[in-house]
């Protein structure tokens, strides 16, 4: 019997920016994001930042409807485990260009904080972006 090895696989880039304010996490969420889409599919993206706040690498998480998109906790926690992240910002977009968070924005943030919490992980954010603004969790005191 042959059993399958578990493989992961991670390149670091070089050179990568520490992302030391709220200004510089939205210029590259903006570098990454497929901005012609920002108005007509919601997705999640996140950003994977060492203890020191370089940041290690992004992801795009799910690109989901014209109305919602699921944000896969899992996944972003796997993700930052294998990358050795300390912190996470995580973003999505309101195609319909409101910055402002829905309930379930809110619980899903709060759920997700709590779990990555448990592992030693923070959720330094969450961003809403639309085409034009931006909402921030931490600068309005949510995470």
């Amino acid at each position: 019997m042959r059993l399958p090895e578990i493989k992961v696989s991670y390149s670091k880039g070089e050179h990568l920016p520490k992302i030391n304010s709220l200004d510089l996490a939205i210029e590259c969420l903006r570098e990454v994001w497929d901005l012609p889409m920002i108005e007509l599919q919601e997705r999640v993206y996140a950003l994977f930042l060492s203890p020191s706040m370089e940041l290690l690498g992004w992801k795009m998480i799910n690109a989901g409807t014209a109305c919602e998109t699921l944000l896969d906790q899992d996944l972003i926690i796997r993700l930052a485990l294998i990358s050795g992240a300390k912190h996470v910002i995580i973003s999505h977009n309101h195609p319909a260009g409101s910055n402002k968070p829905s309930k379930a924005d809110k619980s899903t943030t709060n759920e997700l904080k709590r779990k990555m919490a448990i592992l030693g992980l923070e959720l330094t954010d969450h961003i809403i972006l639309t085409s034009s603004d931006y909402y921030s969790f931490k600068e309005v005191g949510l995470v």
